[in-house]
């Protein structure tokens, strides 16, 4: 619970001074900011103070006044606050200082804030501060926030220019490359690997040594120079020389009778982030640097003020991104992707900002706020909503174009990058050769772009399928998207305790959907051309038969 004592002084300059300067003890006078005091830094309370008193009194110099009683509180807002003074509004003066120095108020550290008063800032504030409970159950938005995210989510929830992406897992983000860099390293020091991350010394210094050298090593790969035959060299390895320590990852490998060196890789992967979290990121981000570089180059030059990823994998609950990570050997989609958002501001932070939203079809399926999947994903071992695994990924393109148009104004491009060559072809085929354009949001365009680790097609702009929609904005995409699962014949009976597995595009009537976004709603709906629907079945299971049929040395995948 805070314990901030904050207390403001506004002050006008000439004949209004004698009458309108006044002296507020805020948190206990004020109403509407106890929801604040979970937060333990007091950073989300000071927060909101210094913006409602900027807006309220914009022609006053406002000085904020705030004592904590702890030196780490202390040295936790000044570290955010010097770091990031965009967080308050231009001009505006923070003192701050602890119950030590209270006797001497000249030695407070002055901060001067440089951004722009937020017209929201309740409402942010509560999104501050459940990005640091993400992880952790205390809030300490001064120590467990990515500040860089926050203020580029902020700026893009208020129409600032921005680009959308939305990324698929295994295959895509979890690639032929990232594979290989993963199975070097454990091929090359599976044993220092194994005994620095068993050490009990959670700051071993051996550890941020390694780390490093590891890292560097993998900056230093040329993907080039991976083989198949290298790959099924380390494979052979890992299967006849891997053991597997962990009691969980051993009860799971024999519960799924998975291959040897998947539960082995999984092992390893839990062993290197417990030496250190940025080793994966690094991994994962050299697999896909080109990707990045690219999508940085292009809202660079466009001007924006951020981008915004989402989850464009059929991993849209906690179950199938466990699920899957099992099964392809591969990270935990969730986890990855909030670690890489922090990477990436890390790296790209002269050029452009990240920010992660974490809505899930999971929280469409069950009503919950935006986010809470995937919040309960990072937090709960158990427990967790459930969803539609859709094949097709229909129903995760309506609902993520419809909550983009929503909640981000100023995007003016969605990317949809996937290794799979059906999930174009078949939503140009349902959105555009069918007519039924009117299922998407007008003015947004969608850019579905092939991608394995490398672009099917040269050039950032060369997209598989471009599709526009020309719809209304859906006020209730949570009734539309159970509306849509309904209508296909998916059963959510059981929806809130067990997956349910479902290929919406084949199955779904879009000429009965579609009319929901119509205009007027003929009285007698024209039912789906039987030839049409024939036509989209063969077109996407033509393209698993063949994936099956193709030769395939690298590890297997599941369709996500």
């Amino acid at each position: 619970m805070s314990n901030a004592r904050i207390t403001v002084d506004i002050m006008y300059a000439g004949e209004a001074a004698a009458s309108k300067n006044r002296h507020y003890f805020v948190i206990q006078e004020e109403e509407g900011y106890q929801r604040f005091a979970d937060d333990v830094s007091s950073l989300a309370v000071l927060y909101v103070t210094a913006h409602d008193y900027s807006l309220k009194h914009a022609d006053a110099k406002i000085i904020i006044h705030c004592r904590v009683d702890s030196a780490e509180q202390y040295q936790h807002l000044q570290q955010a606050l010097l770091m990031h003074s965009d967080l308050l509004p231009n001009e505006l003066s923070v003192s701050l200082f602890h119950k030590d120095l209270l006797a001497h108020k000249d030695e407070a550290v002055s901060l001067i804030g440089s951004g722009s008063i937020d017209q929201d800032a309740h409402a942010n504030a509560e999104h501050m501060m459940s990005l640091a409970r993400l992880k952790k159950l205390t809030i300490n938005t001064a120590e467990n926030v990515d500040f860089k995210e926050f203020i580029a989510w902020r700026s893009m929830k208020s129409g600032e220019r921005a680009l959308a992406v939305m990324l698929d897992a295994d295959g895509c983000i979890y690639n032929y490359n990232y594979t290989m860099m993963l199975l070097m390293l454990i091929f090359k020091y599976s044993d220092q690997i194994k005994q620095l991350a068993k050490s009990d010394r959670q700051h071993h210094p051996e550890k941020k040594t390694f780390a490093d050298k590891l890292m560097a090593e993998i900056k230093s790969v040329n993907p080039v120079d991976f083989t198949d035959d290298l790959c099924n060299m380390w494979l052979d390895h890992l299967t006849l020389h891997g053991r597997i320590d962990d009691a969980d990852i051993r009860a799971d490998s024999l519960k799924y009778r998975d291959d040897h060196y998947k539960p082995v890789v999984r092992q390893y992967m839990r062993y290197l982030s417990n030496i250190h979290p940025d080793i994966m990121m690094c991994i994962i981000y050299q697999a896909n640097q080109g990707l990045f570089e690219r999508i940085v180059n292009q809202a660079t030059s466009e001007q924006c003020a951020g981008v915004v990823l989402m989850v464009g994998s059929n991993r849209q609950s906690a179950e199938e991104d466990m699920n899957n990570s099992k099964w392809n050997a591969t990270g935990l989609f969730f986890h990855d992707l909030h670690e890489l958002t922090r990477y990436l501001n890390t790296i790209y932070h002269h050029k452009i900002s990240f920010s992660l939203d974490r809505f899930l079809m999971a929280d469409a399926y069950n009503n919950l706020h935006p986010g809470e999947s995937y919040r309960r994903a990072l937090q709960q071992p158990h427990g967790h909503p459930y969803s539609v695994f859709d094949k097709s990924k229909v129903s995760i393109v309506f609902a993520f174009m419809h909550h983009i148009k929503r909640n981000y104004p100023g995007v003016y491009l969605v990317k949809f990058f996937d290794d799979l060559k059906e999930i174009p072809r078949l939503l140009k085929n349902i959105i555009e050769d069918c007519g039924h354009r009117a299922v998407l949001p007008k003015d947004l365009p969608l850019k579905l772009i092939m991608y394995n680790g490398e672009f099917v097609r040269q050039g950032v702009d060369k997209a598989d399928v471009e599709l526009m929609g020309s719809g209304e904005l859906d006020h209730d995409i949570y009734d539309s998207v159970m509306t849509m699962a309904r209508l296909s014949g998916a059963n959510l009976e059981n929806i809130h305790c067990c997956a349910v597995s479902h290929n919406i595009a084949v199955k779904l009537d879009f000429e009965v959907f579609a009319a929901r976004f119509l205009p007027e709603v003929n009285e007698t709906p024209v039912r789906l051309n039987l030839e049409v629907l024939e036509r989209c079945r063969l077109l996407f299971f033509s393209g698993i038969v063949a994936a099956h049929l193709e030769p395939d040395n690298s590890p297997s995948k599941r369709l996500t």
